[in-house]
């Protein structure tokens, strides 16, 4: 494993850096695999860990210090006794939120709202910016042959967007409204450029709104609106304008955080309009269908990746991408 393995440590608000992995770390208990870190992604919540805005440390479910990284692929450097689905060497990337098993919600799928779940970097376990992550091997999945590693590090985020997609569960026909074309926005209209779906995008950035017409998304005409929207941005204007462009009856899938305690809300429009509001959250049961997405031509994550850093870069990557002097999607390679 080399003289010293290590991993990105948050210890407090905007204090972070590169801490030795000890050996009981480094050990699979029962059920675990111990995975070599190839690639992890930085994404807005990890940098909301880093400011101390993100939701869980606001309201005290989550606690510092912690290891960020929820996006990763790796390979199996070691597996726990009683796993036999995995061998070392295997290609392998994982689920966010854990469930417990047992209670009435993971019973009937639903494991990530269950109550005493753990998120991989988030809550209760530690992430992959760092060398090694062990990690539970029921919420592992093998990596397709012919899967880059820079699409299979995004299985994550595109897991996430493909939940919120069939929570929408828009019609064959139906047009679809994406506001905010960020890295859930974007592979949210990736999934449904898949499937062949009229996708329209809005965004402020016009290299985001570029790069989602790269796929064959478009903009919306004057005055057009929707019955099916998704809301990716998670502020209080693009709330705002997705509830401004839906039709009367819509139904409109809410996936992106906001970092803050409270957002404005256009209530009114909702309730005059008889819209339906639902929240989306992790990527429950959609697992297998996105590694079999990943490895069709159609989906291509890693067109987003803006850069890659070493692990000893990961403190200063976490502070410009919080502090906005780093743009697009960045990957750290341990």
């Amino acid at each position: 494993m080399g003289p010293m393995m290590r991993r990105l440590e948050i210890s407090h608000p905007l204090h972070a850096a590169l801490v030795e992995q000890s050996a009981a770390e480094l050990e699979p208990a029962p059920g675990e695999l111990l995975i070599a870190v190839s690639l992890v992604g930085l994404c807005r919540t990890d940098c909301e860990l880093f400011s101390g805005d993100m939701a869980y440390i606001r309201s005290g479910q989550s606690h510092y210090p912690i290891t960020p990284g929820h996006e990763w692929v790796g390979k199996v450097a070691a597996v726990g006794s009683g796993v036999t689905s995995f061998r070392i060497g295997d290609r392998v990337v994982g689920e966010c939120s854990l469930g417990c098993g047992s209670c009435v919600w993971c019973l009937t799928g639903r494991y990530n709202v269950c109550p005493y779940r753990r998120e991989t970097g988030l809550l209760g376990i530690s992430g992959a910016v760092a060398d090694f992550l062990v990690f539970p091997s029921r919420s592992a999945f093998h990596v397709p042959e012919g899967v880059d590693d820079r699409d299979a590090v995004l299985a994550e985020p595109t897991a996430v967007a493909m939940h919120a997609v069939r929570k929408l569960n828009a019609p064959s026909g139906a047009s679809v409204l994406i506001v905010g074309a960020g890295t859930v926005g974007f592979l949210a209209a990736s999934v449904l450029r898949a499937e062949c779906r009229d996708v329209c995008v809005v965004d402020l950035s016009p290299t985001a709104v570029e790069r989602a017409r790269g796929i064959g998304a478009r903009e919306p005409v004057a005055n057009e609106r929707f019955l099916y929207v998704i809301e990716a941005a998670g502020t209080a204007a693009s709330m705002r304008s997705a509830v401004a462009r839906m039709k009367s009856g819509g139904f409109l899938v809410a996936v992106g955080l906001s970092g803050q305690g409270e957002v404005p809300f256009p209530l009114d429009e909702i309730v005059i309009g008889e819209l339906r509001l639902e929240g989306s959250v992790g990527s429950p049961n959609v697992w297998p269908d996105v590694l079999g997405l990943l490895k069709t031509v159609e989906m291509r994550p890693s067109t987003m990746v803006s850069a890659t850093y070493a692990l000893d870069d990961a403190p200063w990557a976490l502070r410009e991408l919080t502090a906005g002097r780093l743009k697009g999607k960045i990957l750290i390679s341990p």
